[in-house]
């Protein structure tokens, strides 16, 4: 799997890029500004399945505090051989991210200046949990009632989309793994010149972590990849 990390000091934004095996294209973004986490996905169509066309979804989280390093720090590491396989010091697990509310894309400046842009192909398929934006407004100081403004309320039902007729709203699921970042930086301790105790980076320590998004879909045969779990 190839892995691409870019860093925007300017907006100190971080952004990793990868394509799954199965064909969908993968970016997670990271706006340390407005400490939210997106994860965007261009998922492929299930020809076998019925539904042959592409889906992007976006999906906003909060940022974890220290679960990935600055964008300074990102800009300042020489990523080499980004096909080659890598393997992660640290397993985070697995985490389910209940998608609450949609957001309206026309209205998400305040919650971050950079989401209408990154997510303007998934227009009515942008999502955030009720939990993260309590969180952000929290965190952020903003206005919880002005941020409720720029979301909406998507389709109801508790049926999962596997367990659902074609054309019932239902609740689809959709995993995410980044099975490597860079989490945090390691710090070395060692002598100066004048023999004094320094401490220096020396590395970083690196992770890999896993989401599952659970999001209100208006027809389970728009998420024909929730049938092949188990």
């Amino acid at each position: 799997m190839q892995q691409r990390i870019r860093s925007n000091s300017t907006e100190d934004v971080v952004t990793t890029s990868y394509e799954r095996t199965d064909g969908a294209l993968i970016d997670h973004i990271i706006d340390f500004k407005n400490q939210l986490q997106i994860f965007r996905i261009f998922q492929p169509g299930e020809i076998d399945l019925g539904y042959p066309y592409q889906s992007t979804f976006c999906f906003v989280t909060r940022e974890i505090k220290n679960e990935f390093i600055s964008s300074d720090a990102i800009s300042k590491l020489r990523q080499k051989n980004p096909q080659t396989i890598r393997v992660a010091e640290e397993d985070k697990g697995w985490q389910l991210h209940e998608m609450t509310f949609g957001i309206d894309l026309s209205k998400s400046e305040f919650l971050s200046p950079i989401l209408k842009m990154k997510c303007k192909v998934a227009q009515k398929s942008t999502f955030i949990g009720e939990s993260d934006l309590k969180y952000i407004a929290s965190s952020t100081k903003k206005d919880f009632t002005k941020l409720m403004e720029g979301t909406y309320a998507p389709v109801s039902s508790n049926i999962r989309c596997r367990d659902a007729k074609v054309k019932e709203a239902c609740k689809c699921r959709l995993d995410i793994c980044n099975f490597w970042y860079p989490c945090s930086l390691k710090m070395c301790k060692g002598q100066d010149e004048l023999g004094n105790s320094v401490v220096y980076r020396c590395g970083i320590h690196t992770c890999r972590k896993c989401r599952v998004f659970e999001f209100m879909i208006d027809a389970s045969y728009k998420c024909p990849w929730d049938i092949l779990e188990d």
